[in-house]
């Protein structure tokens, strides 16, 4: 699973791992990863996801997709992504969009998305 119940961890200085070094090259290291992240989380009007995809090679790139279009129907691997439709974050934040994308990195795990990563490499990454 990919959101702990508390205490995530994302980006650390302390990791030297494929998947933290294909976050480093592709967004910038330390904080822009999730700077960019959540710059799309709010930057994505209505209902919406914001995915890391990961294509063979190990390149990283960041997309939004509108309502439920996911881009496993253009035959893209997701890394990980966050739902940010109003039903995700409403009841607890209310209309603080901006508050949902700092508090989700909290639950962040990074050994989940390495493992993601290391099989998106290996060919046998599953939904």
């Amino acid at each position: 699973m990919l959101i702990a119940a508390a205490g995530g961890v994302f980006v650390t200085a302390s990791r030297s791992t494929p998947a933290q070094a294909a976050i480093d090259r592709d967004f910038g290291a330390p904080e822009g990863p999730k700077a960019k992240f959540s710059n799309a989380c709010t930057g994505q009007f209505g209902s919406g996801w914001v995915m890391v995809l990961v294509d063979r090679a190990g390149a990283l790139c960041l997309v939004t997709r509108v309502n439920q279009h996911s881009p496993l129907m253009d035959g893209k691997t997701v890394l990980f992504g966050n739902d940010v439709g109003k039903h995700a974050y409403y009841l607890k934040r209310q209309n603080r969009r901006a508050d949902y994308p700092a508090a989700w990195w909290n639950v962040v795990k990074l050994p989940v998305v390495e493992r993601r990563d290391a099989a998106a490499m290996a060919g046998t990454l599953v939904v």
